[in-house]
This record gives C-alpha cells, structure tokens and sequence, in this order.
C-alpha cells in the first residue's frame, strides 16, 4: 500500500521539473539546444503532479473516514452480537448445542476430579 503522504518523493520531483524549464528557459536560444524541448511542458506536468497529489490526498482523507465509519459499524454489530449472545445464554444456558444453530460454541461440560 502506498503511504498516505508523499512529500519528500514529490518535493523532490516538483523541484526537478521546475529546474528543468528553468534550463531550458536559460539555454533554448543557444544555436543547437533541440526544438523538441520547451519550458512550458515540465511547467505543465508540475501542475499535473500537483494535481494528482492533491486529488490523492483528497481521496486518502475520505478513504480514512469511510474507514472510521466501517470500524464505527463493526464496533456495534459485534457488540449486537455479544447482547445476543447472553441473551442465548440465559434462553438456552451456556452448556446447550442449541447454541451451535445461531453460530455460537457452547462452553464445554467439565468433570469435577
């Protein structure tokens, strides 16, 4: 899984990409500096990368509140569970197979030494 922050990998690559339109800013009217590169498309995927990090940090908050509201559910169905659990118990008594049909084990009968 990915980290959830990204600072120095993109830290680190924003300031390449804007080091390289500055350079090439610098240098594109030297005689044989090739025609393919400009500044303003490393200035342009800086502002993509930007964009995805920010839609990913988006998506990694709402990924942890989905996440706190399903351990939210799950802490109330467990306790659900274990309310019925007793209430089983005191219908049936501890020691009933009965208990097996609603997913429950029965405690186990101990002989007395």
């Amino acid at each position: 899984m990915p980290p959830k922050e990204l600072p120095k990998k993109y830290i680190e690559l924003s300031g390449q990409l804007e080091q390289l339109a500055d350079g090439i800013e610098g240098h594109s009217d030297e005689t044989n500096f090739p025609p393919q590169l400009n500044a303003e498309e490393p200035r342009q995927k800086r502002q993509q990368l930007e964009n995805s990090r920010q839609d990913y940090h988006e998506k990694v908050i709402a990924a942890d509140l989905a996440y706190e509201a399903y351990e939210a559910f799950a802490k109330e169905c467990r306790q659900y569970r274990s309310r019925s659990q007793s209430f089983l118990h005191g219908l049936y008594g501890k020691y009933d197979d009965i208990l097996r049909e609603f997913g429950f084990t029965p405690y186990k009968k101990r002989a007395r030494k």
